[in-house]
């Protein structure tokens, strides 16, 4: 029979697990929706866009759009582009400097600190969360049409930027499920 009937596993532990606040948005909150709309990169062949993001207790998630056409470029260039797109974000990088088709995202906050999808940070507990800030990448959906490629992704952020009294979009902006 080449479909059998699977094994019947042990139950698994009843409880409710939840990320660590540092490690992505919280499933039981909605997070308020900031929109952004901007172009923070583009030339010929590459357009990167923020159009939004949701903004939560512990952190925010920026939604990131990149669009790419090959227009005249070799087929070498086109596939350095189009892997560095959609597989860079995870690309080893040592030696003494960066690939300039490395993509890349930065942050930085008011107070000056940074954070940047290049750091790396040392495995963190639950309990015992990684020095912040700290920006990750996590993939939404890949595409691609005809002559182009798309990626959108998305970059947590955490912890939440600091907000000032009288100007943040941050504050009051989410919804916890009870």
């Amino acid at each position: 029979m080449f479909f059998e009937v699977p094994e019947v596993l042990e139950e698994e532990p009843s409880g409710d697990f939840r990320l660590p606040a540092w490690a992505g948005p919280d499933d039981n909150e909605v997070g308020g929706v900031v929109p952004i709309e901007r172009v923070i990169a583009r030339n010929s062949n590459v357009a990167v866009i923020i159009p939004g993001a949701r903004a939560y207790r512990t952190g925010c998630m920026l939604n990131v759009e990149i669009a790419c056409k090959r227009g005249d470029m070799s087929a070498d260039d086109w596939w350095q582009l189009h892997t560095s797109v959609t597989f860079s974000m995870d690309m080893p990088v040592s030696g003494g400097g960066l690939p300039d088709r490395l993509l890349r995202f930065g942050v930085r906050f008011r107070d000056g600190t940074k954070a940047t999808t290049l750091q790396r940070h040392p495995s963190a507990s639950r309990d015992d969360p990684p020095a912040g800030p700290l920006l990750m990448s996590l993939p939404f959906a890949f595409g691609m049409s005809g002559p182009g490629v798309s990626n959108e992704l998305g970059l947590w952020l955490w912890p939440a930027p600091p907000t000032s009294p009288s100007s943040s979009p941050w504050n009051g902006r989410s919804a916890a499920f009870p």
